[in-house]
């Protein structure tokens, strides 16, 4: 059986800890082109931006995801 990804996986394997960070859309459009996650809401974009704030707020010491402008997110290093 293939593990299941989660939409904050499918986020880490979009991301780069190098790039300046990406919008929640350009995650979203990165997901959706490599076939990581199957959307089924009518709001994807806030799925995953909610996805990733909820990491952000859950996680203090080993955080995955790292803010770096309004609405523009990054791998953390």
């Amino acid at each position: 059986m293939v593990p299941r990804t989660t939409i904050l996986d499918a986020v880490i394997q979009v991301l780069s800890p190098d790039d300046d960070g990406c919008t929640a859309k350009e995650i979203l459009e990165q997901i959706v082109a490599r076939h990581l996650y199957n959307f089924r809401a009518k709001d994807p974009v806030g799925v995953v931006r909610g996805a990733i704030r909820k990491h952000l707020r859950g996680t203090e010491k080993n955080p995955r995801v790292v803010q770096v402008a309004r609405d523009r997110f990054r791998r953390a290093r």
